[in-house]
């Protein structure tokens, strides 16, 4: 990928974003991904173009693991780069901290991707440091205890006062249900035969990725009334919220789209990407 610098900012950022990467087939995090973003990422790389101006959130991420590392000591390991051989590839990973049998993963991230975690999210989390755990087993460590340390880069304190649902800390610890050794080699095994069986499948026919994992959100309907700007209530169906709008004649409905393709704009790959061009030459027909 090439790195640009439209924004002009100062050379010291370019290089800190422009990170050596190690080798090998398939990191754990790389098995959390979609066949298709995954083989269109590697297949397009040398054409791929990002602005550092658009990896500023990942800089601060890199920094907060600079911050850990500077906190090793003989009873704590990290950012340990380590790898397997499984399924005949070799699997690698960098794991934050270890120390007394628990795994952690530090996460800067969004309070909203917090608040709005589904299940295949904690999944993600979940098979990650599974992955991780299954590698320091295989070094001979005992794992007992896998976190997720998240870092909301957004929080707010006047939100925490005021709403208990809010995260009451800028810093959340998350417990990771930890599998057997057995079902973390069947995860890994399983996940990168299947990722092998689309290495030669040309772009456009590598399976779709799903609804979930693309971060769509349904449409809603919002109750609305003359005179008010916000909606009175959403409604999952157009019909449920025209029923409630009969109830006053000042009452009307409007849509509120929702996304389908919310993570699509953070991949690299969607240039070469059929599913999401399609998508989005349909809409430009409508708009047209």
């Amino acid at each position: 990928m090439r790195i640009t610098n439209d924004q002009g900012l100062p050379q010291a950022i370019v290089d800190a974003v422009d990170t050596f990467h190690r080798g090998g087939d398939y990191s754990a995090s790389m098995l959390t991904k979609s066949p298709r973003q995954v083989w269109l990422e590697r297949r397009h790389d040398d054409e791929m173009v990002q602005d550092v101006s658009d990896m500023v959130w990942a800089l601060f991420g890199t920094a907060v693991h600079f911050i850990i590392q500077r906190g090793d000591n003989e009873n704590r390991l990290t950012e340990e780069y380590l790898t397997a051989e499984v399924a005949g590839k070799r699997l690698s990973g960098f794991c934050d901290v270890y120390e007394d049998g628990e795994i952690a993963d530090w996460k800067t991230t969004s309070v909203w991707s917090y608040i709005f975690m589904d299940n295949e999210k904690r999944f993600e989390y979940e098979s990650q440091l599974n992955a991780y755990a299954y590698l320091f087993r295989k070094y001979g460590f005992k794992v007992h205890k896998l976190t997720i340390v998240m870092l909301f880069r957004d929080w707010q304190k006047s939100k925490a006062k005021y709403d208990p649902q809010y995260p009451q800390s800028q810093v959340q610890k998350m417990d990771i249900k930890l599998w057997s050794v057995e079902e973390q080699e069947r995860y890994l095994t399983e996940r990168i035969q299947m990722f092998e069986q689309y290495k030669d499948t040309p772009d456009t026919e590598l399976p779709y990725c799903s609804l979930s994992y693309r971060w769509a959100t349904a449409s809603k309907w919002a109750l609305m009334k003359d005179g008010r700007k916000r909606a009175i209530k959403l409604y999952d169906t157009e019909a449920e919220a025209l029923n409630a709008s009969k109830e006053d004649t000042k009452m009307y409905v409007q849509e509120r789209p929702g996304e389908q393709f919310k993570r699509c704009e953070y991949c690299n790959a969607r240039p070469w990407c059929n599913q999401y061009q399609e998508a989005h030459s349909d809409t430009d027909s409508d708009e047209s």
